[in-house]
């Protein structure tokens, strides 16, 4: 059996809680959310002018970058089954003119 004073068991405790430990999350912030965010700041009173007239020129940028994007999205989803299909059209001919490829070259080996 175990000790119980093995430090091992011990929990690490903060000031009021356990101290969790969390994996450092390198996540890339959303367009969206920063978005939000900038709003929720633009909202709050006792904002300085100058960082005021800079937020509001951030959002105006982020928010056409968020139509390209979106945009961009919907033009990918709508024409994926036509460029599948393009693709599928574009490997049937390749696998045939490399089949003719070889009948011709076998053809004049026999020859």
């Amino acid at each position: 059996m175990q000790d119980r004073d093995d430090p091992r068991n011990k929990l690490k405790l903060g000031e009021f809680h356990r101290n969790a430990t969390f994996k450092n999350r390198n996540r890339k912030v959303t367009v969206k959310k920063q978005i939000r965010d900038i709003e929720r700041l633009l909202d709050r009173t006792g904002l300085p002018e100058e960082v005021r007239t800079a937020k509001k020129a951030l959002l105006k940028s982020l928010k056409k970058d968020f139509k390209k994007q979106r945009e961009a999205e919907l033009f990918e989803s709508k024409y994926k089954k036509i460029k599948f299909t393009e693709k599928r059209k574009v490997i049937r001919m390749l696998e045939s003119v490399k089949c003719s490829l070889n009948q011709s070259k076998d053809h004049a080996e026999r020859q």
